[in-house]
């Protein structure tokens, strides 16, 4: 059920940026996992450069949870897409 819900949220455009980045702003790592391999992987620039700020925080001050789940790395690559 994940990935059919996820697809559609991904076609939501700006209207996600503020339940994804809740998501990447709590504490549950396993979550944002998720929601980056199910959805910021999939969002256009626009949107992910929106999400800008969420991300740099996570790719350069990651907590140890965050860091085991690897969330921190793809965070790097969502913003290593938004800059190349």
């Amino acid at each position: 059920m994940a990935p059919p819900l996820a697809r559609f949220l991904v076609t939501l455009g700006m209207p996600i940026v503020d339940p994804v980045s809740r998501v990447l702003r709590g504490d549950d790592s396993p979550q944002k996992y998720f929601c980056f391999q199910l959805i910021v992987e999939k969002l256009s620039m626009e949107v992910v450069e929106a999400l800008e700020g969420d991300l740099r925080k996570l790719a350069d001050q990651p907590s140890k949870a965050d860091q085991l789940e690897g969330v921190d790395e793809l965070a790097r690559e969502a913003l290593q897409r938004l800059h190349s």
